[in-house]
């Protein structure tokens, strides 16, 4: 193998090659740098395209950093950035594939921006405008020193969708620890199935083993879940209408992305079904089985998804069909009772709470206990029924069943959980970036 001061000697003599009257000289010291990798971005950046009078053949250099890929996208978005002349930019853009355009140097010069916030708003909007021409751009954040920006990257990166998975795919492949990694988070929030076999592989080990080990931990809830007096758990999945069922620790089963939405740096909501795909059906705990999040059956799909229409258009008085929201949320109660009802019929016993704070009017919380089929109590802290507000959800759950707000050492844990999709969330498939552990 050649010395590394060889290496650079052999590649400096191929790029002044690409200067050469010969195509097929030229053809070959291309071939050449290409097989080199990225010890060649900085001669061919700072050495061909920096330079305004070069007489390298700029097409074929940027050619070649098109092949490079990933390496290469930080010394490019510099350039551009530097504006240092309208052709110059146009040779950076060449080699990024990115067509020049007036945004394309302001966009640049954000996102090498000192200020992070900046460059992470900047990737908000890339991903919130799914322009994915740009996606070459928030590869370099992937490496980024601020964490919320690299956060920002990944979600603007799952928001511009599998189109982008070649791409990742690449960074995956390359030398950079932080970028792989925000790589295949980015992945994750594409889409389960864009894991190559071998990522798919190591994680189902990880998850095993953290399984293996893991001790449950307290945690407070924002949003709705069950209780249901059973340890047979393809019952519970069947009596809640999920599918696709995968192993999961108790660590990705808390994490609120699961079944609510709250936490996606992209601000991931309605559009993207982020709080109603899918659900987490916990392992046995002290014989009772938790299910966290809210679900959504084949027949109830059309009123779903005109939930979720009327959501996005900001309709607070009517839904998509016109009925009023009072009527709305008195069809919400009953059908909550209904559930728990039908539930506890097949389980014996079965209870539903939520805990909802958002910071505004819309914070509430209740919960329904029903027994052999019949619903024996029914509170929820927006119709103020005439029972006083004497405790939590958790408090509640605590004494007739499992809070997750008392889970530790002392709960006896049997089997393992499971991430398992609504009739919704079957449209889309397992998505998200969650930890695997309580550390990650």
């Amino acid at each position: 193998m050649a010395q590394p001061i060889e290496q650079y000697r052999a590649v400096y003599a191929a790029v002044d090659e690409l200067a050469s009257p010969d195509p097929r000289i030229r053809d070959s010291a291309a071939a050449m740098l290409v097989a080199a990798g990225p010890i060649v971005v900085e001669p061919l950046v700072y050495g061909v395209l920096h330079e305004q009078d070069t007489p390298a053949d700029v097409a074929l250099c940027a050619s070649v950093l098109r092949q490079i890929g990933p390496p290469a996208f930080g010394a490019l978005l510099e350039l551009i950035a530097c504006d240092l002349s309208p052709e110059l930019t146009g040779r950076g853009c060449l080699a990024l594939g990115i067509a020049p355009s007036d945004e394309v140097i302001p966009y640049a010069q954000e996102l090498v921006s000192e200020d992070a916030k900046e460059r992470g708003e900047l990737a908000w909007i890339i991903g919130y405008r799914r322009r994915l021409e740009y996606a070459p751009l928030l590869i370099v954040l992937l490496s980024d020193p601020a964490e919320p920006v690299r956060a920002k990257a990944v979600a603007a990166l799952g928001r511009l969708g599998p189109s982008v998975v070649p791409l990742l795919r690449r960074v995956r492949r390359g030398p950079e620890l932080t970028a792989r990694r925000g790589a295949l988070a980015a992945m994750a929030e594409i889409g389960w199935d864009t894991f190559d076999s071998a990522d798919q592989t190591v994680l189902r080990r990880l998850i095993r083993l953290t399984h293996a080990r893991e001790v449950p931990t307290p945690f407070t809830v924002q949003g709705e879940w069950y209780a249901v007096r059973t340890t047979d758990q393809a019952a519970v999945l069947a009596a809640f209408g999920l599918a696709q069922p995968v192993p999961a620790t108790l660590a990705m089963g808390r994490d609120g992305r699961v079944w609510d939405g709250v936490g996606y740096p992209g601000d991931r909501g309605y559009e993207d079904h982020a709080g109603c795909a899918r659900m987490y059906v916990s392992p046995v705990l002290d014989s009772w089985t938790l299910v966290f999040g809210v679900p959504v059956v084949e027949q109830e799909l059309p009123a779903h998804d005109r939930k979720v229409a009327a959501l996005l258009a900001d309709s607070t008085a009517e839904d998509e069909a016109g009925t009023p929201a009072a009527d709305t949320d008195s069809a919400e109660h009953a059908a909550r009772q209904a559930f728990c009802a039908e539930l506890s019929h097949r389980f014996g016993a079965a209870q539903w709470y939520a805990n909802v704070q958002d910071g505004g009017c819309s914070h509430w919380w209740g919960w329904c206990f029903a027994e052999d089929g019949a619903v024996v109590q029914y509170f929820s802290s927006d119709q103020r029924t005439g029972m006083p507000d004497v405790a939590t959800p958790f408090e509640i759950a605590d004494r007739v069943s499992v809070s997750p707000t008392s889970l530790g050492p002392h709960t006896r844990v049997a089997g393992h959980g499971v991430l398992a999709l609504t009739a919704c969330g079957q449209r889309f498939g397992h998505r998200g970036a969650l930890p695997i552990s309580s550390g990650c």
